[in-house]
């Protein structure tokens, strides 16, 4: 059965974390904090994974349920997001350390070089 955003509301804390099942893997994980985090479980090579969509309310019912179709799209055609996530991290920490003072600072630590 899918959730309704009135229902996502009413779920409290409780003293451990539950998960309320929405449709197609996406489920919304609430936690002893209150924090309530959208999920999708899915399989890929027989492995179990599992994909942070967001937190509710930033990510909304209708939202989240769009990340997940996404998502089960990318792995119908063979790629995993979670592997595309880390790869856009990595990428995002190497061009942040390829600014111009990190290169000049790189440069000025160089050991001289004759011509």
């Amino acid at each position: 059965m899918s959730l309704k955003a009135l229902q996502i509301n009413g779920f409290s804390a409780s003293n451990s974390p539950y998960r309320k099942p929405d449709e197609k893997g996406l489920y919304l994980e609430v936690r002893p904090s209150g924090a309530k985090i959208w999920y999708f479980k899915y399989r890929l090579h027989g492995v179990e994974k599992r994909l942070s969509l967001g937190q509710w309310p930033d990510v909304g019912l209708k939202e989240a349920r769009a990340l997940r179709d996404k998502a089960r799209d990318l792995i119908r055609d063979g790629g995993d997001l979670a592997v595309e996530r880390r790869k856009k991290k990595v990428e995002a920490r190497q061009h942040a350390s390829n600014t111009f003072r990190a290169v000049a600072e790189d440069f000025r630590e160089a050991p001289e070089r004759p011509l």
